[in-house]
């Protein structure tokens, strides 16, 4: 499967799983938040080229049943994921590009 596809592919399942359209799109990320606007699902191109893609869930601001099914995706399909609180995320990510 491409990079293009494969992104495509999970997008469209993450978006099916949200019940809504992605919040927040740009080349490296896209989000989805919940009601009050806290976003609580990220899918992550880590490199910008579609060849490391990651997901991000944000576990206390995600609907349960919500959640339920993204890791269910993302351990079925054997996807890189990361549920750590989302500053402390950027924080490990940023000192790994140092």
């Amino acid at each position: 499967m491409s990079k293009w596809t494969e992104k495509t592919h999970i997008l469209t399942r993450l978006t099916l799983i949200a019940g809504e359209p992605p919040t927040s799109w740009s080349d490296d990320m896209i989000a989805w938040a919940n009601a009050d606007g806290d976003y609580w699902l990220r899918l992550l191109d880590m490199n910008g080229d579609g060849e490391h893609l990651l997901i991000h869930i944000e576990e206390d601001d995600a609907d349960e049943m919500k959640l339920y099914a993204v890791m269910g995706m993302v351990l079925y399909h054997e996807i890189n994921y990361s549920n750590t609180p989302w500053n402390e995320f950027i924080e490990e990510n940023n000192d790994a590009d140092s």
